[in-house]
């Protein structure tokens, strides 16, 4: 039987990352003596009181620009959207941190690390190196030295098929059902680009489709305004390849209240909401809350004005 590997939400990567980078920050204070080094958990402009208030579920973890990398990796990686052009930077600053903190013994000594992990955070790396090499024909590293083109290690599509290694290379043997063809370079077994991605698609791999940058964000974050909300809404429809019209239709809402949202000017209506999210394949109780809480600003904001 196939074993599959389990999959986690952005939101099980974040809660990964904060605890580690609180436990990060705290081992270097074991070394600089002093609380300096919980200002790296704070953004610009932070305060002595911040400091003193400061615990790990407190700190913001956008405020640090490693947070945004990893978003975008695992928006890349797991659901295949690629949100910028070149991933080069985000890519290399999270593979970089994250194979020094896998040697920094101190932080795996540290009290405040218990419970510290980064397998999710470097599988989300590593699930990013292998799609790069399927979208842009990067090389794999040969024991000589050199390099092959256009090729994936087993260990990489197994990452991409959610699968183990072993039941991937199960499927490189002659008598296997559908079998993965591969080619075999200086001892190591190697799989062609194309051989690769329809062996994948087969397994419901999702192959990557560009994107606004707007539309890898999660509504359970929250929108800014009402203009923010309607353009997260916009973005994710371009993302997705549908005009309003259709948009509308898919959702079984009013092409002017769908209008009047992409402007900015948000009319709440639940129901709606929710079918909106369904028809943008995000999370409707997330989205409708997220859209509410808007709504409530905006009232808020309607009714001081009145009253003042």
């Amino acid at each position: 039987m196939a074993i599959q590997n389990k999959p986690f939400s952005l939101e099980e990567m974040r809660a990964e990352l904060r605890q580690v980078l609180w436990s990060f920050a705290s081992s270097l204070g074991r070394v600089y003596g002093n609380r300096r080094s919980d200002a790296l958990l704070l953004p610009p402009g932070f305060s002595s009181k911040d400091l003193e208030n400061l615990e790990i579920d407190s700190f913001d973890l956008d405020c640090i620009p490693l947070t945004g990398h990893m978003e975008v990796l695992y928006e890349y990686a797991i659901n295949g959207i690629k949100a910028v052009v070149d991933l080069a930077d985000d890519y290399e600053d999270a593979r970089d941190f994250f194979r020094g903190l896998d040697g920094f013994d101190l932080l795996w000594e540290n009290g405040e690390s218990e419970g510290a992990s980064i397998k999710k955070c470097t599988q989300v790396v590593e699930m990013a190196n292998a799609r790069l090499v399927l979208d842009e024909g990067g090389m794999a590293s040969l024991p000589d030295g050199g390099a092959l083109m256009n090729h994936l290690s087993l260990s990489q599509v197994a990452l991409l098929a959610g699968l183990d290694e072993r039941t991937v290379r199960n499927a490189t043997t002659p008598k296997a059902k559908d079998r993965l063809a591969t080619v075999n370079v200086g001892g190591r077994t190697y799989v062609d680009n194309d051989v690769a991605i329809e062996w994948l698609k087969r397994r419901g791999f999702k192959e990557t489709v560009m994107a606004t940058q707007g539309y890898r964000r999660d509504p359970k974050n929250g929108f800014h305004s009402a203009a923010d909300l309607g353009a997260f809404v916009a973005e994710s429809r371009v993302a997705l390849g549908m005009g309003p019209a259709e948009l509308a239709q898919r959702a079984n809402v009013e092409e002017p209240w769908l209008a009047s949202l992409e402007a900015g000017d948000l009319v709440f209506d639940k129901q709606e909401c929710l079918n909106l999210a369904q028809a943008l394949n995000l999370d409707p109780k997330d989205f409708t809350l997220a859209a509410f809480w808007v709504h409530q600003g905006q009232e808020s904001a309607r009714i001081k004005a009145e009253l003042l």
